[in-house]
């Protein structure tokens, strides 16, 4: 057995867990010695179960380590604003999250808040958010409806004419791009169009 201490990833103490569940008669030191984990160490993650199990619950089961924030209402606050803009379409990139960080700091009173670039690293590892390309328009109408479109309503527009009438035109638009090119999403989502799948 190694001396050197072993920093454990949530994942290695579940599965520390379950092959304690697996064998639950077997001894302490013997379990210990066959996980090669100092004995200690085994007795503080047997006597951890429901904090590990809860911060596998709260961060992933990918994590290394949990670090709860310092000012755990400002982000509860941030993470509720997070989840209303971006479900209303509005795209969230760093300097938005910023200075309403900043805001509400000031509102709940805390003056020693300082939204840092490294605050808003942590910020994303903590809640698993990372930025995303925004692709235009894509996904704002239902395909189901697209299809029946097609189907039905579009037959009767081309009906009357012939092949020598069919053209090719594309949509023409003027965008104007107030919205970050980026913005914040939880990992695994589509960033499409403002909108998260």
């Amino acid at each position: 057995m190694s001396r050197k201490w072993k920093a454990l990833s949530l994942k290695n103490k579940l599965d520390i867990l379950k092959k304690v569940d697996e064998e639950p008669k077997k001894r302490c030191i013997d379990m210990a010695k066959e996980l090669g984990l100092p004995i200690s160490m085994l007795s503080t993650i047997v006597g951890q179960r429901d904090r590990i199990m809860q911060t596998v619950q709260h961060f992933g089961v990918n994590s290394k380590e949990a670090k709860t924030a310092h000012h755990v209402k400002l982000e509860e606050v941030l993470l509720t604003w997070f989840k209303e803009v971006t479900a209303a379409g509005v795209n969230v990139d760093g300097k938005a999250l910023r200075e309403k960080a900043a805001g509400v700091a000031l509102t709940l009173g805390i003056d020693n808040f300082q939204a840092s670039g490294g605050w808003i690293h942590r910020y994303k590892a903590r809640h698993d958010l990372c930025y995303k390309t925004v692709c235009g328009e894509g996904k704002k109408v239902d395909a189901s409806v697209v299809e029946v479109w097609v189907a039905t309503t579009l037959q009767s527009f081309i009906a009357g004419y012939g092949a020598h009438d069919v053209f090719n035109i594309d949509e023409a638009g003027l965008f104007h791009n107030l919205q970050p090119e980026k913005s914040l999403c939880f990992k695994g989502e589509a960033c499409q169009g403002g909108q998260k799948k």
